[in-house]
């Protein structure tokens, strides 16, 4: 199998006319960049359109927070397990607050599907003020995540493909995101 910077380069492309990738942008890499994904979806994408790329030094919630503030990150791209951990992350942060607080947090973020980005301030604390889109891939994200993501006022797109098809097959345009998810 070969991966030709042809087939690198059409994805990076194809990924831009549809995500709409800036050059104020900041990529955040956290997976290895020999993986084909990071390497065509944050490093080729990033150096395309003359963003900026900030390395993630571990697979930690506390860190990987302190990475996005630090970085001012824009484009999360990651794994379903990383944003899983996140969320486990936030939620640790709201219920230290106390359980009134933490259902009153949980109820709000339920209304939020009408009234999108309202977040600001937990956005802000959990350092993902800055991020425009979550892109997730390698393998099935689950629903209760992406719905959670969104009712933040994070626009989460989920991705599908394979190494061998330089790495990217599809990826779901921000504005059609399944709505029951």
């Amino acid at each position: 199998m070969t991966l030709s910077h042809r087939n690198l380069m059409a994805d990076c492309y194809l990924s831009q006319a549809n995500l709409n990738v800036l050059p104020a942008d900041v990529f955040y890499a956290l997976m290895p960049i020999h993986h084909s994904f990071t390497m065509t979806a944050v490093f080729l994408e990033a150096v395309s359109t003359g963003a900026e790329v900030v390395f993630g030094q571990k697979m930690a919630s506390r860190q990987i927070l302190e990475d996005l503030k630090r970085g001012r990150v824009t484009m999360f791209l990651g794994v379903p397990m990383l944003f899983n951990r996140l969320l486990i992350g936030i939620r640790k942060g709201i219920r230290e607050k106390g359980v009134a607080a933490f259902a009153l947090i949980r109820a709000l973020m339920l209304a939020s599907g009408l009234i999108k980005k309202l977040f600001g301030f937990l956005l802000k604390r959990a350092s993902l003020e800055n991020i425009r889109i979550c892109i997730s891939g390698g393998g099935p994200l689950p629903s209760g995540t992406f719905r959670q993501f969104n009712q933040l006022g994070i626009d989460l797109v989920q991705g599908y493909g394979l190494t061998e098809t330089s790495p990217i097959v599809t990826l779901n345009p921000v504005e059609h995101f399944p709505a029951s998810a």
